[in-house]
């Protein structure tokens, strides 16, 4: 087989990106994996609030007999609640 060497990751004679990042640029990270961690929590708890209330609706509409929930009416399919974080 004709296997090419790796290329470099950057060119020769050029600063590696990582050599250019300054402290603050780091802290920044930090902060940005902070807030991702604390939006994540935040998406779970509206999950768990959202397939509480529809647990809720299935069972009203369980019991009313006037009232169809047909797919396509803003009705809530089994796949809706595969949703994972």
């Amino acid at each position: 087989k004709n296997l090419s060497p790796p290329l470099p990751a950057e060119p020769p004679g050029r600063e590696s990106v990582d050599s250019k990042i300054s402290d603050s640029e780091c802290g920044d990270c930090e902060k940005l994996k902070e807030n991702n961690f604390v939006l994540v929590g935040i998406n779970r708890k509206i999950l768990a609030e959202y397939r509480a209330v529809k647990a809720e609706r299935d069972l009203l509409l369980s019991k009313s007999h006037n009232f169809k929930a047909s797919p396509g009416f803003g009705y809530l399919t089994s796949k809706d609640d595969d949703i994972e974080l």
